[in-house]
């Protein structure tokens, strides 16, 4: 039995601008995850409690030469008088500014701040924004990672699931939905289906066919008299009755209107 790999507990990168003189005047993107106390021993052997910190931090304008996007600290712990103040509260947010050191006071040394962006600033950073979303691994363009259950199903040699086509255009309408009657009312065929997000027409019980519902007696298109005597004398009926539709009793309006729907139908 083989033995298992156990990693130590992740610490964060480090933040520490004093060691890194490269990292001033650049433009920091900060996304403050977490502020708490944290002590810490001093030289002198007393204790001290400061808050510090955790967040993603990217470099936006400083890149980094191994991969050669722009320079990202994961999980950093962020402390000093000057950056805590301003990111403590703004923990869920992003923070945008230029690295800044403060003029030293005597023989303390100046703090590190966050100086106010500019718009320049703010079209750069909605740009690394766009192209870096926090919604992937931290730090990585968009489009380089894959969603985890494709990743596996394409490292198991499964194909990717294609996606279901819809068959009709969202929001488009049958001749049928456009009137202000049924005509479909009485024939016994079944209807079209209903385009997506139109509401259903109530249906009768299974078996007994479709019905619309009924609709208020003043919207109704008044009865045409002309109906066909016999559907075998009109082309008309026969081409209705030669797709199933029974026309017996059919007013010549209802016929052309469902013969519409037909994509073959020669009585345009």
């Amino acid at each position: 039995m083989s033995t298992p790999t156990f990693n130590q507990p992740g610490k964060g990168d480090k933040f520490t601008p004093r060691d890194h003189p490269e990292w001033l005047g650049k433009l920091f993107l900060i996304y403050p995850d977490s502020c708490s106390p944290q002590t810490f021993n001093r030289p002198d052997g007393t204790q001290e409690t400061s808050d510090i910190v955790e967040a993603d931090v990217a470099i936006i304008d400083l890149i980094d030469p191994q991969t050669g996007q722009p320079t990202t600290l994961s999980g950093a712990r962020i402390g000093g008088k000057g950056l805590v103040p301003q990111l403590r509260k703004m923990v869920g947010s992003m923070v945008l500014g230029r690295l800044t050191k403060l003029p030293s006071q005597g023989q303390k040394d100046g703090a590190y701040i966050l100086a106010d962006y500019t718009p320049e600033d703010a079209q750069t950073a909605t740009a690394y924004v766009q192209a870096h979303p926090r919604t992937a691994p931290f730090g990585q363009p968009q489009g380089q990672a894959q969603a985890p259950a494709q990743a596996q199903a394409q490292g198991q040699g499964y194909p990717p699931q294609a996606q279901a086509q819809p068959t009709q255009p969202q929001g488009a309408q049958y001749a049928s939905q456009a009137l202000p009657y049924d005509p479909w009312a009485g024939s016994g065929a079944q209807a079209p289906p209903q385009a997506p997000g139109q509401p259903q027409a109530p249906a009768q019980a299974q078996g007994q066919g479709w019905q619309a519902a009924p609709v208020p007696p003043q919207t109704q298109a008044p009865a045409v008299p002309n109906a066909w005597p016999d559907s075998g004398s009109s082309p008309l009926a026969q081409f209705l009755e030669s797709k199933g539709v029974p026309t017996q009793g059919m007013q010549e309006d209802q016929m052309r209107m469902i013969a519409s729907t037909f994509p073959d139908n020669p009585f345009r």
